[in-house]
This record gives structure tokens, sequence and C-alpha cells, in this order.
């Protein structure tokens, strides 16, 4: 029988089943250039006046370099967790680059998110038979898009095998765990902060100093961070004056603002509002309706203007913008700070308006976005800030009687309404009727899952390492909570083999927290 193929079903044919050869001889680009060899990735990553390099020797990191390694030789997944600036990436970037020399025929992807799709990539560079070996920086802010890549994990396809290393915050890893362990077993590396000895060591070698007042302050202000080590170097190399590290925020005004590029950004309201909508959203789809409606009504720029500033940042470096559609900042520290400076510090966009417009629909985006803020700047502040942002926001919340909200509210406020939350604990339990159980006769069996957001249970464990008083009552009304409702069981035994088990470094923290639980619970 004949078959007759027309150009359009050959190169149809040839896109799908060879896409490679399609983009070799055709000419046809099959990708938005997301992922890159090793070598690439860190040209590309290098490319940024604003990140610190990951062309550098890995310091301090032997054991866990080894340790690594032996586990990717039988596991699927390897997840680098830890604080920002722990050195995830140069980590990740330096036990991809040892596999490939330890195995020539390992094809090592890196992923350069750029905010676009990334099914062409995926169709263009995994197609063919081989050993492949990724890499996904900041494996949370691909969102749905990591589960292109986790697919290929569970393949039966005998001529291609893959294995991933992904790295993510330590305040985002719950969610990246939580997707992968539905495609397989996880296996994870925690980064920790380096030691004074180090930090002195790192701005030694790498920077020449020398100087012992210098160094002093540089471990002062880093707290074993090596990215704010190096960021507290360079500018003691480049201004040679120890006020400009006296402490973070100055820190990172003296890092970012020495750039003249974002010297403008910051000094110009529209601008620093565009970027802040950028940071917010982590990338910007100029074909997404109901973003760019957002960025009309919630940030007060007209569509067009917002685009013709965005052409302005990238021009001067400050963002990404992939085929004129989609944009992103081109450095997460940068993004941070630049959220920071218009949300806490000119306040141009009023943290109240950011949760009238975006919770609770939004709420992951919005913690996200304050999580790398707290912890990079003076907590206190930002912390009092968001207090007085929302106070009356939670106080119009509590006046409609709506409980499940309010809970819910204060579980992901907790922080900035902790005296609110408890005594808004406390009197819901306390309006609870008492009821009689034979405790003897109960299964204390551990929970499966985890509590909604709403629960009373959920809002109390936040508290676990607060400070002494707060962790006190938190610990006794969550007892309280179980007495008053026995179904609440097997949540509670959850919580307190997960939250309030006794760990190897608690003597670091109050020792009345192992007494008090110790107390109630023998």
């Amino acid at each position: 029988m004949l078959t007759l193929n027309g150009l359009d079903s050959i190169s149809l044919s040839i896109k799908n089943s060879y896409p490679v050869l399609s983009e070799t001889y055709l000419g046809l680009p099959l990708d938005t250039g997301q992922l890159l060899s090793v070598e690439d990735f860190i040209v590309r990553y290098g490319k940024s006046n604003f990140t610190t390099p990951i062309d550098n020797e890995l310091l301090f990191c032997d054991d866990l370099l080894s340790s690594a390694t032996k586990t990717l030789e039988t596991a699927k997944f390897l997840l680098v967790s830890g604080a920002a600036g722990l050195g995830k990436t140069l980590l990740s970037v330096t036990l991809a680059k040892k596999l490939q020399r330890e195995n020539n025929s390992l094809i090592v992807i890196c992923l350069f998110d750029k905010g676009a799709d990334l099914i062409r990539d995926i169709t263009a560079n995994l197609s063919e038979p081989g050993d492949y070996l990724i890499f996904v920086d900041d494996a949370n802010r691909l969102d749905n898009r990591l589960d292109y890549l986790l697919h290929y994990l569970n393949e039966n396809d005998e001529s291609r095998t893959f294995r991933i290393i992904a790295t993510v915050r330590d305040y985002a890893r719950t969610s990246v765990i939580e997707k992968v362990k539905k495609y397989t077993e996880l296996h994870e590396q925690v980064m920790v902060p380096l030691t004074n000895a180090q930090i002195k060591e790192l701005s030694e070698s790498i920077y020449g100093i020398k100087n012992g007042e210098y160094q002093k302050r540089i471990q002062e202000v880093s707290c074993g961070n090596p990215r704010l080590a190096i960021m507290a170097s360079k500018v003691v190399i480049e201004t040679n004056q120890i006020q400009s590290i006296q402490n973070v925020t100055s820190l990172y005004k003296d890092y970012f603002g020495g750039n003249e590029n974002v010297k403008q950004v910051v000094d110009d309201d529209k601008l620093i509002i565009v970027t802040c909508a950028i940071s917010f959203f982590r990338k910007i789809d100029k074909l997404n309706e109901q973003q760019m409606r957002w960025v009309e009504n919630s940030f007060g720029i007209q569509s067009e203007e917002f685009w013709v500033l965005v052409d302005f940042l990238h021009k001067n470096e400050i963002v990404d913008l992939y085929e004129d559609e989609v944009v992103k900042i081109t450095d997460q520290v940068l993004s941070t700070y630049l959220f920071y400076i218009a949300v806490f510090d000119k306040k141009v966009v009023p943290f109240s308006s950011i949760v009238n417009d975006f919770y609770p629909d939004y709420r992951r985006t919005i913690v996200d976005s304050l999580n790398p803020v707290i912890s990079a700047f003076d907590q206190k502040r930002v912390v009092a800030d968001i207090r007085n942002e929302i106070k009356d926001i939670f106080d119009e919340l509590y006046k409609s009687e709506s409980v499940e909200k309010s809970i819910e509210f204060l579980s992901t406020f907790w922080f900035a309404l902790p005296t609110e939350a408890l005594l808004f604990a406390a009197n819901l339990i306390e309006k609870m009727p008492s009821v009689n159980v034979d405790w003897s006769s109960e299964s204390f069996e551990e929970s499966k899952d985890d509590p909604s957001n709403s629960s009373l249970i959920s809002l109390l464990t936040n508290f676990r390492y607060y400070g002494e008083q707060e962790f006190k009552m938190s610990f006794e009304l969550l007892l309280k909570y179980l007495v008053k409702d026995k179904t609440s069981l097997g949540f509670v035994v959850r919580a307190l083999s997960g939250c309030y088990n006794f760990k190897l470094d608690d003597w670091r923290l109050a020792i009345g927290d192992t007494h008090i639980i110790s107390k109630h619970i023998l």
C-alpha cells in the first residue's frame, strides 16, 4: 500500500520524533534556551552584575560533596536545602562537574529559568538516548513546570536514565518535598552556616582581607552566611570603610546602591513599583491577562507604560526579558532588595494593599515574598511594619465572626500578630464544651496528613521556636484543645512527633523548652 507524505506531515514527524535533527538541519529553534550545559550555566549565571560567582572554588564542603556523590550513585533525586546564600548553587554545580569528570558519557543539563514554558526545551534536549543529570536551581520557583522534569524520573525507557539535583531555600522546602515524593524517593542534603574561622579564611583567601577589624565585622554581619561574607568583602574593598558594613541593611544598600542602574530604579517611584510587581509574581507574562489586570489595578501602572518601563529595565540589566513577553528580575537577591525598598523602605506599595488585593488566593506568594525580606533585613523593623499594616485587616476579619478565616489569617501572619493569635486561640478553646474521654481506650496513632491552615493546631505549632513565654502558652493551649476535642488526637500526635520532639541542636535553644514539654507530657 502506497502512503503519500507531504511537506507538512514530514516536517511534523521530524519535529516530534527527531527534534535535534529538526533544529540542526532545518534551522527551527525548538527551545527557549533554558537548558544549558554546566559550563554555559556558570557563564550565564555570572553575567549578572549582582550575583555572587559560582566559578570559584568550593570551600569547606568536602564532606558534603562526598556524601552527595555517594547518594547519587543509587538515588534519582537529591535536594540541596538551606537558607539563602549558604552556597547551595555552588555545591550543586561543583557536584555536577565532579560527576561528569568521573563519567564522560554523563549528560549534564542545567536549568536557567527565564520564566518561559519548558515543554520545547525538554523535547529538544532530553529526547536522545543517554544518562542524564539535570540540575534545577531554586526548584520552588518553577511551580508546576517542575512536574515536567519529575515525570522523566519514572520513565520506562531503557535507553535513557535521569537523575535530578535541585536546590531550595529552607522556607520553601516543604512544598518541593511534597511534590517530589509523588514521583520518587527524595534524599536531602542540608547546608549549614560557616564558622567564624571559615568566614575569616574565605575573606582572606579570596579577597586578601587581612585587617583584623574588617575580618571581625565581616564575621558579625554575615553570621556564617558565605554570600553575605562575599558581599561584605567586596564592599570593604571598594569603599575601604568599615561603616559600609555596619549591618545587613547597610550592606545591601552599599552593595546594590553602588550600581548606577539600581540607583536609578530606587530613585524613581514608577520603576521601583514595576520591579516590586515583578518580584512579587516572580515573573510577569504579557499574554497573561489576569496578571496584567493586577498590574493595572493593584500596582497602578497601565499595561502599555509597564512594558515601556520593563524595556528600560532590561536595557539597564535589571531584568531578563524573554521574547518581549516574559519578564523576571535578573538576580533573586536583587529581587528581594527591590521588594524591600518598595514595600518597607520607601513604602510606595503599602503592604496592606498587597494583603487586601491578594490574600487569601495568593497566600503562598505573599509568604514567599516576605520570607527572604525578613531573613535579610532588620527583622524587628520589618515585622513591626507588617503588624502596623495588617492589624486593622485582622480586626475587621475578627468582627466578621468567621473563625476559620481568622485562624487562616493568623496562621499566615502569626509572627506579626503573636499576642492576637494566642489570645484568639485561648478564647476559642475556652468556649469549647468540656468532654469526658477515656484516654486509655484511645489509639494514639499519628495522622498521616498535616492539619489544615484553618486548624488551631497549625496556628499553635508556629510558636515552637518563638519566645519562651509564647511557646509555653501555645503548648499548654495545644494540650487543652486536645482535651476538649478528641478528634484532633491524630493531628496532635503528629505535631508532637514532628514539631516538639527533641533534636540534637536543642541545646542552642532555651533549656526551658524541653523542660516545659517534659513536664506536660510525662
